[in-house]
């Protein structure tokens, strides 16, 4: 909820001076009646900094990015576990408004995106991994980017993770969940229509949780890979060329394997794996043999309880990188790990985040080099966003002209005005603020 509910003119009213800021520009600014404001260059180096904090429903968990309305910017789907789904939409300067909300299935714990019915438009599948329900939620998009209810498929006991690929290369996307209490694979498959039926139900060991669709081998056939929490192992399901798998390699995963992140780390063409492992607080980088196996090449310590994982281009290199939210770490951190090109990887920066943050995703949400990290709290009700900065400055006013709070804009033609966050300020004697320049020019202004 936005704390100023007021229209612009008296936002304006209130407004105690605003600021143009072009690239490199700095130093003194402004000052009004009652206040001086000062913008700073920081010293260079590259750093994630908070930009905005963003309503979720309540209990979210884990986020998709999609495309829902074809307006070519990424938007936010979100999953919380009180059995509902929100839709945020990206103005495509990463600032979202909830555009959907919509009851999906007992505990989603996944989404995956995809066109399911063969439209042109992504839709979504949801995993509902409450014993009580045991299914999956097929959502269907229409043209105006609002998802209606499909079907309800029922699964093996306990779904908790899901993906999406063409396993019979038959040109539909067919459907594959993890079910930890029936500690088993359910293979779903589709008939073009977005209509589901069970083809396999495969054993994947105690406590099944990570799951990906992938060609390990390079075939032209997507595989599946599996972990296995309590036997702490992963598993590879060789492709038979007509969408049926078969147990083919196994090896162990030290640390309780929970979420799994699936991309080519080390650019030769072939799907890697890294683990988060919620027993020890470790990441496994797992790389692929390109014989459909795989070998363990580091461990990345990430703090307790580590447990969501994404791979994406944090830093704009072309390299994949690694977040993991470590959901029962007591200083509720996200661990940011950036990749050399080759494979291996190095710690960013540790983000102190809201409380219990159960998933971490990277995403570019505002078309710049960089990307942004995007952090759902389980227990506040919110998903902050922070962006990969290559430019930053510091925004700092005295505390004795009033109880300010600091907005932006990319510019004073038809402004679109957004708060930075509260929690980004660090108030005392003089008030401070860093925020990252992404673009030629940034506005500024201090409201009350």
């Amino acid at each position: 909820m936005n704390r100023f509910a007021g229209s612009d003119t008296q936002k304006r009213a209130a407004c105690a001076a605003i600021l143009t800021v072009l690239a490199a520009t700095f130093g003194l600014l402004a000052q009004g009646p009652s206040i001086e404001i000062r913008l700073t260059a920081n010293a260079p180096g590259s750093r994630l900094l908070l930009t905005s904090v963003i309503p979720a429903g309540p209990q979210p968990l884990v986020i998709t990015p999609v495309d829902v309305n074809g307006d070519g910017h990424t938007d936010l789907a979100i999953a919380d576990y009180q059995n509902f789904m929100t839709i945020s939409t990206n103005d495509g300067a990463g600032h979202f408004a909830t555009a959907q909300y919509l009851l999906i299935g007992g505990s989603p714990v996944q989404l995956a995106a995809g066109d399911l019915n063969g439209d042109g438009l992504p839709d979504l599948v949801s995993c509902n991994s409450s014993l009580s329900d045991n299914s999956v939620t097929v959502l269907i998009n229409s043209p105006t980017g609002n998802f209606f209810r499909h079907a309800r498929i029922p699964v093996d006991s306990g779904p908790v993770s899901i993906t999406c690929g063409d396993l019979n290369m038959d040109g539909n996307l067919d459907i594959v969940t993890a079910n930890y209490d029936g500690n088993t694979l359910t293979v779903l498959t589709n008939d073009g229509h977005a209509n589901f039926t069970i083809s396999q139900t495969l054993p994947a060991g105690l406590f099944a949780h990570g799951i990906d669709a992938m060609d390990v081998d390079k075939d032209g056939f997507l595989d599946l890979v599996a972990t296995s929490h309590e036997e702490s192992n992963l598993r590879v399901y060789t492709n038979d060329h007509r969408g049926r798998f078969s147990s083919s390699f196994s090896m162990p995963v030290p640390g309780k394997p929970r979420w799994q992140a699936a991309g080519d780390f080390n650019h030769d063409g072939y799907p890697d794996l890294a683990t988060a492992n919620a027993g020890d607080g470790t990441v496994a980088i797992l790389l692929n043999n390109k014989d459909g196996t795989f070998r363990a090449s580091a461990s990345l310590s990430t703090g307790i309880g580590a447990y969501g994982i994404s791979a994406g281009d944090i830093d704009g290199d072309g390299s994949l990188d690694l977040a993991v939210a470590n959901y029962q770490s007591t200083n509720k951190t996200v661990a940011v790990f950036r990749n050399d090109g080759a494979g291996n990887f190095s710690l960013i920066q540790v983000l102190g985040v809201a409380d219990k943050p159960y998933y971490a995703l990277i995403a570019n949400l505002d078309h710049s080099a960089t990307g942004f990290l995007v952090m759902p709290s389980a227990t506040e009700n919110t998903v902050s966003l922070a962006k990969y900065a290559l430019k930053s400055v510091t925004l700092s006013w005295s505390s004795t002209g009033g109880d300010f709070f600091a907005e932006q804009c990319t510019g004073l033609t038809r402004p679109n005005w957004w708060m930075l966050p509260e929690a980004t300020i660090v108030r005392g004697p003089t008030n401070r603020i860093n925020f990252p320049l992404t673009g030629e020019s940034s506005v500024f202004r201090l409201v009350r």
